[in-house]
């Protein structure tokens, strides 16, 4: 999971067409894409780990 998230980074900066529409709008340059809800299903998945341990 980290190194999912670690290679994130790079290709978010890259390209931004792999972010998605936009689903919550917080200001005029920030927002809530679809490719965020991967980190949120990340961050899940490690509370799931950790817990399980």
């Amino acid at each position: 999971m980290t190194a999912a998230a670690v290679a994130w980074v790079p290709l978010n900066n890259l390209d931004k067409r792999v972010e998605g529409p936009k689903l919550l709008v917080l200001s005029q340059n920030h927002a809530v894409t679809t490719a965020d809800l991967l980190s949120v299903a990340l961050v899940l998945g490690a509370v799931a780990v950790v817990r399980g341990s």
